[in-house]
C-alpha cells in the first residue's frame, strides 16, 4: 500500500528518501560499470596471455574454435557481470521502510521516529484516539526536522566505488596505451579475436622441408594432400618405401618478408595521406631446429634435433635460395607418422604428412627364351598352338643369376608389386629408361605416354655416340614398339634381349634376323650384371638397385675321357686297341672320331699330320647325346666244350675299338692314336677336343708273348707271396688254439697268484693282437689278390685283342681270373667275418676258441681257392715255357740256316777262283 504522507513534514520525508533512493542507484550504477569493465578489461589482458603463451611454447596460433569460444565465453562473463552489478542492482525496488532504516542505522539522532512515520503511514487505517493520531503526527513532524539536516553521503562508502572506478581506468589506459603504442600487435589481436583468422603471428623465421631420396640424394618436395601437385617445402604428404632411411632436408629460404609500416605524405592539395609501404627483412636463420613426429597408432612419439650443414654442404643439396640448410635422418622408418618442424619462432601449423608404404621390388622374372637352334631346346610342348607364333621356352630367374645360353635371345619379362611410372635399366656399356618420360628422356608425370630411350655409356659414365666419342644423344624406341614395353597394368614390363659376342658374321646376321614383337633386341655381353631400378605411382624409387647378374653359358668344347683297356703300348700288327670311357658335351656330342699319325713320336706330331678314321660305333645322325659311352654291341661266339657241345658265350664290350690291321704296318713302325669329339655348335664353333695321344710301338707276335711271359711269371711271383702270408697268418691263429686251453684253465682257479694274473693278461692281449693283425693282413692280402687278379685280366685281353692267344690259352686265363674273382668275392670276406667275430669275443672278455676253429677252417678254404688258382698259373706257365723254348729252338734254326747260306756262299766263291773283283793296287 503507498505511503501517504499528508501531514505538516510528511512531503520533506519523501523527498529526503527518494533522493536517497537516486543516490544509491546512480552509486551502484557506477560502480557496477566499473566492476564490468574491470571484467572485460581482465579478459582483454587473459586473451593476450593465453595466446602469447600458446605461441611460446608452440608456436601456433589459437585455434579459431578456441577463440571463438573465448570470445563466446567472454561475452557471455561480461553479460552476466552487467546483469549482476548493474541491472539488478539499479533497477531494484528500494522501498522507503528500507530506505528510512538505512538512515536510522546511519543517524542515531531520528531514534526510531523516521521508520514509525513510514510504518504508521503503511498501516492501514485504524481507528485513532485523538491523543495517538497527535503524537504521531508530532513524531513525524521532529523526524522531517531531524532528516532536513541529516547528511545523507554518510550512508555511502566511497571506497568501494573508488576502487572499482579506479581499477576500470586503469585497466582502460593500459588497453587504450597499449592500443596506441603497440598497433601491430593490436593489430594481431583484432585479426585473432575479432576477424577470426588463422595466421595473425608475424614471424621472423621461415623454414621449409624437403626430402632427400636415393639414390644420387635427389631432393623431393612433399606433395598436396589433394593431389594438386607439390608443396615446394609446404605441409603436404611424402611417400616413404617401408624400412628405409628418412633424410629430411629442413631449409630456411633466401628470400625477403614484408612488413607493414605507415607514411603520411603531403599531396599536391595540401592534404595529407596516410600510405602503407613495405618494409623488406630477411629471414631469421635460428640457432636451433628440431622436428617432432607422433608415429600412427599412438606408438610413439619424439623430438629430434637437426644438425645444420656448412655452407659448403649446404650448396650440394639446396639451391642459392637458401640462406641456411639442416639435416635429419630417421633411420629404418616403419611407421607412418606426422611431423611438425620447430626453430626460432617457427612451427608449421599443419603437419608433415609420411606415408610408410611398400617401396617398388620385383616379384620375379621370366625369360622367354630363343635358344640358338643345335641346342634342340626350341621344341614346343604338345598343347602349343603354332598360330600363337614361334615358341619360346619360359625360364624363371630363381634368385639374383641366370645362366644363358650364349647366342640365345630372350624377351626379359619382369613384374613387379606395384605399379611403375619409371624403370631403368644398366649394365656394362648399356643404359635404358623406359617410362613416362617427355621427349628428351626425362621424367614426365602428367604425360600418359610411354617412352623409351637408350644408350651406350663409357666407363666414366658418359653418353657415346656412334663413333665410341662422348656425346649427350639418347636413342628413342620407336613409340608403337615403346608402348608394348610396359604390362597394360604397368606392374611389369618386356624388353628384348640376346646375349652374344657378335664376333662373327653368323651370330651378328642371327641378332639382326630376331624378332619378339617389340623390336630388334639388345645385344647384353656375357657376365653382365643388370641393375634396375623402379620408381612406382607413389614417386618412389627403389632404394637400392634390383640386380641380376647374367651369365653367359659358353659352348664349351667336348670332354674327352678315354683310356685304353687290355693293350699295353707295344702291339702286333694285328691289333685292335680297345678305348674305354666317355664323350661328353654341355648340349651334346655331334660327332667323334679316331686320328692317328704313322711313323713319327707323339711329340713330333703336328695338327696336319692327323689323319682321320671312323669309330666302330658311329653316332646316329641327328641324335646327339649329352654322353656317349664308348660301347660296342655284345660279342657272342660259339664253340664246342670237351663234352662235344656248342656253347654260345656272350661278352658285353663297354669299349670301342681302332683295328690296327687295316693300317698294314710293319714291326718297328710307331703309331700315335687320338680320339676326337665335335659339338654342334654352328655359329661359334664346332667346337673341337682331342683326348690322350697313345704312341704304340708295333711289335712282332713273339717279341709280345715274350713281354706277356715276364709279366705273368712277376704275377705268379707276387700271387706266391700273398698264399705264403695267408699260410703264415692261418698258422699264427691255430697256436692261439693252445692260449684259449690255458686261459681256461687259469679262469677256472679260485684264485690266481701274481705269476698267473700276469699270464692271464699277456695270454687275453696276444689273443686280440693276433686277431687285429690277422684281420689287417687279410684285407692286405684282399688288395693285392685283385691287383693280380685285374692283372691276369689285362695279359688276358692282350693275346686277345693282339690275336695271339689259343682256345687253351684263353680258358686257363679266364679260369685264373675266375678262381680270384671267386676269391674275393666270397673266401675273402668269410675268413674277415670269422676274425672280426673272434676280436668281439676277445674283447668281450670270452673264450674265442669255436672262432679260432672257425677262422682256421675259412682260412683253409681260402688256401684252396688260391692253390686252385696256383696250378692254372703253373699251367699257363708251363705253357709259357714251351713257346719260350720253341722261339728259342726256331731262333737257333733261323741263325744256323744263316751261317749255313754264309758258308755256301763263301765255298763257291772260292771254287770259282777268288776274288772276282779284284782290287785296283791287284792284290
Amino acid at each position: 500500500m503507498a505511503v501517504k504522507l499528508n501531514k505538516p513534514g510528511h512531503n520533506d520525508i519523501l523527498r529526503i528518501l527518494d533522493g536517497l533512493r537516486r543516490r544509491i542507484r546512480f552509486y551502484v550504477g557506477i560502480e557496477g560499470m566499473a566492476l564490468m569493465l574491470i571484467v572485460a578489461g581482465l579478459l582483454f589482458w587473459l586473451s593476450l596471455g593465453v595466446d602469447a603463451a600458446y605461441f611460446h611454447f608452440n608456436k601456433f596460433e589459437l585455434p579459431v574454435w578456441f577463440r571463438q569460444g573465448f570470445v563466446v565465453a567472454a561475452m557471455i562473463l561480461i553479460g552476466l557481470s552487467f546483469a549482476t552489478w548493474v541491472g539488478m542492482r539499479l533497477f531494484r525496488a528500494y522501498r522507503r521502510r528500507a530506505l528510512a532504516l538505512v538512515l536510522e542505522r546511519q543517524f542515531s539522532e531520528l531514534d526510531d521516529r523516521l521508520i514509525t512515520a513510514v510504518d504508521y503511514r503503511n498501516e492501514p487505517e485504524v481507528a485513532k484516539t485523538p491523543l495517538a493520531e497527535s503524537m504521531l503526527d508530532r513524531t513525524t513532524v521532529d523526524a522531517a526536522q531531524t532528516v532536513r539536516g541529516l547528511r545523507l553521503s554518510k550512508v555511502f562508502d566511497a571506497g568501494p566505488l573508488r576502487r572499482a572506478v579506479a581499477g576500470a581506468i586503469v585497466l582502460g589506459a593500459s588497453i587504450g596505451w597499449f592500443f596506441y603504442t603497440n598497433q601491430a600487435a593490436a593489430a594481431k589481436w583484432v585479426a585473432a579475436y575479432i576477424k577470426m583468422e588463422d595466421v595473425y603471428w608475424e614471424r621472423t623465421t621461415h623454414l621449409k622441408v624437403k626430402v632427400v631420396t636415393g639414390p644420387g640424394d635427389t631432393i623431393r618436395d612433399f606433395q598436396h594432400a589433394e593431389g594438386s601437385g607439390l608443396t615446394d617445402g609446404e605441409p603436404g604428404e611424402y611417400r616413404h618405401p617401408r624400412g628405409e632411411d628418412l633424410t629430411l632436408l629442413i631449409m630456411v629460404p633466401y628470400l625477403e618478408m614484408p612488413e607493414s609500416s605507415t607514411e603520411e605524405k603531403l599531396m599536391s592539395d595540401g592534404q595529407k595521406s596516410t600510405e602503407t609501404a613495405n618494409k623488406k627483412t630477411q629471414w631469421k636463420i635460428p640457432d636451433k631446429v628440431a622436428i617432432q613426429f607422433e608415429l600412427d597408432n599412438n606408438r610413439g612419439e619424439d623430438e629430434i634435433p637437426c644438425l645444420r650443414l656448412s655452407e659448403k654442404e649446404a650448396k650440394l643439396y639446396a639451391s642459392e635460395d637458401a640462406a641456411a640448410c639442416y639435416r635429419v635422418i630417421l633411420p629404418r622408418v616403419l611407421d607412418s607418422m606426422t611431423i611438425h618442424v620447430v626453430g626460432g619462432d617457427f612451427r608449421n601449423r599443419k603437419p608433415y604428412r609420411i606415408e610408410v608404404v611398400e617401396p617398388p621390388r620385383l616379384d620375379r622374372m621370366i625369360l622367354f627364351s630363343q635358344y640358338p637352334d643345335y641346342l634342340g631346346w626350341n621344341e614346343p610342348p604338345e598343347e602349343w598352338d603354332s598360330a600363337d607364333g614361334p615358341y619360346l621356352a619360359p625360364v624363371q630367374v630363381l634368385g639374383t643369376q641366370a645362366d644363358v645360353p650364349m647366342e640365345t635371345g630372350f624377351k626379359m619379362h619382369a613384374r613387379t608389386n606395384k605399379p611403375l611410372l619409371r624403370a631403368r635399366i644398366a649394365f656394362d656399356g648399356f643404359e635404358m629408361r623406359l617410362g613416362r618420360l617427355d621427349e628428351r628422356g626425362l621424367p614426365a608425370n602428367n604425360d600418359e605416354t610411354i617412352r623409351a630411350f637408350w644408350a651406350t655409356v663409357g666407363d666414366d659414365g658418359q653418353i657415346l655416340n656412334r663413333d665410341g666419342e662422348n656425346g649427350d644423344q639418347w636413342t628413342q624406341v620407336a613409340p608403337e614398339v615403346a608402348s608394348q614395353f610396359f604390362d597394360p597394368d604397368h606392374k611389369g614390363f618386356n624388353i628384348p634381349f640376346v646375349m652374344s659376342t657378335q664376333n662373327n658374321e653368323k651370330t651378328q646376321q642371327r641378332v639382326a634376323d630376331m624378332d619378339f614383337g617389340l623390336g630388334q633386341p639388345f645385344v647384353i655381353p656375357p657376365d653382365a650384371e643388370m641393375r634396375i631400378y623402379l620408381e612406382d605411382e607413389d614417386h618412389i624409387v627403389s632404394p637400392q638397385a634390383e640386380k641380376v647378374v647374367f651369365l653367359g653359358v659358353v659352348d664349351q668344347p667336348p670332354v674327352v675321357d678315354t683310356s685304353l683297356k687290355g693293350i699295353s703300348l707295344q702291339v702286333t700288327a694285328k691289333a685292335r686297341i680297345p678305348f674305354v670311357g666317355m664323350l661328353s658335351d654341355d648340349y651334346g656330342v655331334a660327332a667323334g672320331r679316331y686320328e692317328y699319325v704313322i711313323g713319327r713320336k707323339k711329340a713330333e706330331v703336328t695338327e696336319e699330320d692327323w689323319v682321320p678314321k671312323d669309330l666302330q660305333k658311329q653316332l646316329e645322325e641327328g641324335f646327339r647325346p649329352r654322353e656317349y659311352p664308348l660301347m660296342l654291341p655284345d660279342e657272342v661266339t660259339k664253340y664246342v666244350n670237351e663234352a662235344g657241345e656248342v656253347v654260345e658265350k656272350r661278352k658285353k664290350r663297354d669299349y670301342d675299338l681302332f683295328q690296327v690291321s687295316h693300317l698294314d704296318l710293319k714291326p718297328g713302325q710307331i703309331l700315335v692314336v687320338s680320339m676326337v669329339a665335335e659339338d654342334a655348335d654352328n655359329l661359334n664353333g664346332p667346337n673341337t677336343t682331342r683326348g690322350d695321344a697313345y704312341e704304340f710301338k708295333i711289335v712282332t707276335k713273339e717279341e709280345l708273348i715274350a713281354i706277356l711271359y715276364y709279366k705273368e711269371l712277376n704275377l705268379r711271383k707276387r700271387f706266391q707271396s700273398i698264399i705264403d702270408e695267408v699260410v703264415v697268418t692261418r698258422k699264427k691263429v691255430q697256436e692261439q688254439d693252445a692260449a684259449c686251453d690255458r686261459i681256461a684253465v687259469l679262469k677256472e682257479k679260485d684264485q690266481l697268484t701274481d705269476e698267473e694274473a700276469k699270464t692271464l693278461d699277456e695270454l687275453q692281449v696276444t689273443l686280440q693282437a693276433t686277431a687285429e693283425r690277422s684281420q689287417h693282413q687279410i684285407s692286405k692280402n684282399a688288395n693285392e689278390t685283385y691287383g693280380i687278379e685285374v692283372g691276369f685280366e689285362d695279359v688276358l685281353f692282350e693275346h686277345v685283342n693282339n690275336a695271339i692267344a689259343n682256345r687253351n690259352y684263353e680258358e686257363r686265363l679266364e679260369k685264373i681270373v675266375e678262381n680270384l674273382a671267386l676269391a674275393r668275392k666270397f673266401e675273402f670276406p668269410n675268413v674277415d667275418r670269422a676274425l672280426r667275430n673272434y676280436e668281439d669275443i676277445v674283447r668281450k672278455g670270452g673264450n674265442p676258441k669255436a672262432q679260432i676253429a672257425e677262422s682256421s677252417r675259412e682260412l683253409g678254404e681260402l688256401l684252396e681257392r688260391l692253390e686252385s688258382a696256383k696250378k692254372l698259373m703253373e699251367e699257363v706257365m708251363a705253357f709259357h715255357r714251351t713257346i719260350v723254348f720253341f722261339q728259342a729252338l726256331l731262333k737257333d734254326q733261323i741263325d744256323l740256316n744263316k751261317m749255313t747260306v754264309q758258308e755256301r756262299e763263301d765255298y763257291l766263291f772260292k771254287k770259282l777262283g777268288g776274288d772276282i773283283f779284284p782290287t785296283p793296287d791287284g792284290e
